[in-house]
C-alpha cells in the first residue's frame, strides 16, 4: 500500500538535507528498494524538447519530478504553486514513491528546483527526504 501523503505543517527539523555525490553513489550501489531519486530539473527556455532534455541528462535510476506540469497547481494564476494533496498523492502513486521511502531530489539548475521538491515532500508528510 502506498503511504498517505497529506498536508502537514512544515518543520525545519531535518537530520541531513544534503548528501554528497559519493554518498548518493553508495546508496545507488546498494540497490535499496525504498530509495527514490527524483530529478526536479526544468530545462531552460531555449531547450525545445523538455522530455528529450530530461531523458538524456539524468542519473540513470532517477524519475522526473515535473514541477512545472503535473506537480504544479494549474488553478493558480502563479507558477509553481503547491498542488492539491490529491494531485500530489496521485502523481507520487504513478511514480511509485511512498511517503515512507528514502527520497532524494536533485536538479542541474544551481539548486533552484531540488529544494522546492524537497519542501513539497515535507509539506505532504514525507520524513526521509
Amino acid at each position: 500500500m502506498i503511504g498517505v501523503y497529506q498536508r502537514r505543517a512544515f518543520t525545519t527539523a531535518v537530520a541531513k538535507p544534503l548528501i554528497s555525490t559519493g554518498d548518493l553513489e553508495a546508496l545507488l550501489d546498494q540497490k535499496l528498494s525504498s530509495l527514490r531519486v527524483l530529478d526536479a530539473t526544468l530545462p531552460s527556455g531555449r531547450d525545445h524538447s523538455p522530455n528529450a532534455f530530461w531523458e538524456g541528462n539524468r542519473i540513470p535510476t532517477a524519475q522526473h519530478f515535473d514541477l512545472s506540469g503535473r506537480l504544479s497547481n494549474k488553478e493558480s494564476p502563479y507558477p509553481f504553486m503547491l498542488p492539491h494533496a490529491d494531485t500530489f498523492r496521485e502523481e507520487m502513486r504513478k511514480l511509485d514513491v511512498r511517503v515512507t521511502d528514502h527520497i532524494i531530489t536533485y536538479d542541474k539548475s544551481n539548486m533552484i528546483y531540488a529544494p522546492r521538491a524537497f519542501w513539497m515532500f515535507k509539506v505532504f508528510g514525507a520524513a526521509n527526504v
